[in-house]
């Protein structure tokens, strides 16, 4: 089931109040060791609809009608399980603001559930992590060291293998930090967010001053834009880079070579072998479970930023087309033939 298919759920079933207390993150105590236990003779719906400590996210997944795909078991499920004592726990405020919005409630409890069916033994990649979408198309960070897990930096009290799939408890609520923060601003146009990011002062500038920053400016646009950090450009070679600034038509295709016509989180991004961005070129992308996001031969430092028109990814490099590349070769060479005078 996708997002639209939980969010057009949530609206049918008044699912607000229930998922009010689903937060960016909100951790009851610190946790000591996970423990590890098995349940087979319960699948994981019939686990956390008998357990005493799962009565609020289990009643909130039973109003969201997803019951089957914590039943499955061809597949398999597995849930990262939020305590009743941690979604009490969250903070008066914050609850207003989600139970104020049915879809952003439900993209909370969707990011709760792995699109993968996630083992402990499976968490063998650097650092024992595995990283897996979620159900709203956002990163799940699972972690090993030794016997005790972490999933987004949040320990796990307990790993439970239930008759198809695992549980995961824990004493916190689990939200992607850019859709929710108690002292968070109004999103606003990918032009405004890049613009006020110390790490993005170059690429603001340059937008500017080539008079490139229109759309991006635009909140009738719905856009991904993989941004270059300051740090990222200062790594191009000057003579490449001064050929691009120079010449309008390279800087218009390495910019739009950026940008997605769709709006695209991680998630989504990491099930694609490439994309077409606007400047029509193909960019690969690549990182599967155990490795960050790699987009042409940039990584994404950060992720998910939300505009009113589209989101942001920092990237650590420069997506140059290779027809950019191309064109500059042949300018050199056609340079460096010309008669002196």
């Amino acid at each position: 089931m996708g997002t639209t298919a939980f969010g057009n759920t949530a609206r049918a079933l008044g699912l607000r109040a229930i998922l009010a207390g689903l937060t960016c993150l909100f951790a009851v105590a610190a946790s000591a060791a996970t423990e590890y236990s098995k349940a087979p003779d319960s699948d994981v719906w019939q686990y956390l609809s008998q357990n005493p400590e799962h009565t609020l996210v289990a009643g909130a997944f039973e109003r969201l009608d997803i019951g089957a795909i914590l039943r499955d078991h061809i597949t398999g499920a597995v849930i990262v399980a939020p305590t009743d004592a941690a979604i009490g726990a969250v903070d008066p405020t914050l609850a207003q603001r989600v139970r104020s919005d049915a879809v952003l409630g439900t993209l909370v409890a969707a990011h709760h559930i792995p699109r993968l069916r996630v083992k402990p033994d499976d968490m063998t990649g650097p650092g024992g992590r595995m990283v897996v979408t979620s159900y709203s198309d956002d990163d799940l960070v699972f972690a090993r060291d030794g016997e005790d897990i972490t999933v987004n930096g949040v320990p796990v009290l307990e790993a439970v293998e239930v008759s198809n799939g695992w549980i995961y408890r824990i004493d916190a609520v689990l939200m992607p930090e850019h859709l929710i923060a108690e002292d968070a601003p109004q999103p606003r146009t990918i032009m405004e967010t890049a613009c006020d990011d110390p790490e993005l002062t170059r690429f603001c500038e340059r937008m500017k001053l080539a008079g490139m920053d229109g759309p991006l400016a635009d909140s009738t646009q719905s856009l991904t834009i993989f941004i270059p950090t300051d740090a990222a450009l200062a790594k191009v070679p000057e003579e490449m880079r001064t050929a691009i600034l120079e010449n309008p038509e390279y800087f218009r295709r390495l910019v739009l070579n950026h940008i997605l016509s769709t709006p695209q989180k991680t998630g989504t991004l990491r099930g694609q072998a490439s994309v077409t961005s606007l400047s029509f070129d193909t960019v690969p992308i690549r990182g599967h479970q155990y490795k960050a996001l790699q987009v042409g031969l940039a990584t994404i430092t950060e992720g998910n930023i939300a505009a009113t028109n589209g989101i942001i990814h920092k990237i650590d490099g420069v997506l140059i087309p290779p027809a950019v590349v191309n064109a500059i070769a042949r300018d050199r060479a056609a340079a460096a033939s010309a008669p002196q005078e």
